[in-house]
């Protein structure tokens, strides 16, 4: 399900208008990792994560963060079994698990040791990803 909000001005009045749709993406796990956008997730994630840290009392995003993680993984990676080298993204998804690892280092994620004024600029700032280049 999507959701678009529009915010309108008409007159001197502001209004805003919200249009749901449903639609069905992916008829199985393979055509949804061939459309997978691995920024717009992390932006995504990183949103949510903010969001869950002003909403919850005593949020613990980094737990958060990981378990969100273990779970894309193990929905999309090929692996065996106590074989390390056997695990295996495909190429579209190759570099999330870096930008989740930074995204977890932030002064968003991770305020402690920073000033209120840090957090408060990582937090109203654009999130930029690291550029990861793959050999």
């Amino acid at each position: 399900m999507i959701q678009f909000k529009t915010v309108y001005r008409r007159g001197n009045s502001t209004r805003m208008r919200v249009t749901t749709l449903r639609r069905e993406f992916a008829q199985d796990i393979n055509m949804l990792a061939v459309g997978f956008d691995q920024e717009a997730a992390t932006v995504a994630l990183g949103r949510l994560a903010a969001y869950k840290s002003m909403v919850e009392e005593h949020p613990n995003i980094g737990q958060w963060l990981d378990k969100s993680l273990f779970k894309f993984t193990s929905h999309f990676a090929n692996f065996t079994r106590n074989d390390v080298q056997s695990f295996s993204l495909p190429p579209q998804m190759k570099s999330f698990p870096q930008f989740i690892y930074h995204l977890r280092r932030t002064n968003l994620i991770n305020p402690f040791g920073t000033n209120p004024d840090e957090v408060r600029t990582c937090s109203s700032l654009v999130l930029l990803l690291p550029l990861l280049l793959n050999a």
